[in-house]
């Protein structure tokens, strides 16, 4: 019932948090964000692309722990969310 009447950018930071990257395109899509895009569908969509990244990177490269990045992203998205407001 929570999520049923949070916002557009609450969603998508609980999807980020996720990384549940797809819903967070469905939302950007759902809420019409592509024209007008908020700090929150912005950072989903670097999120996603960071996630891309650090993926390639740890599939090029498995003697680097990359680890650290990974869980760092969902915060790092979240904190500039929150800062943006």
């Amino acid at each position: 019932m929570r999520k049923m009447f949070a916002s557009p950018d609450t969603l998508l930071m609980m999807c980020i948090r996720n990384r549940d990257y797809a819903t967070c395109r469905e939302i950007i899509r759902f809420f019409g964000l592509e024209a007008n895009p908020t700090a929150a569908s912005r950072n989903a969509q670097r999120s996603e692309q960071l996630a891309k990244i650090i993926k390639k990177l740890e599939d090029d490269s498995h003697s680097l722990d990359f680890g650290d990045i990974g869980r760092s992203l969902a915060w790092f998205s979240t904190y500039a969310i929150a800062t943006a407001r």
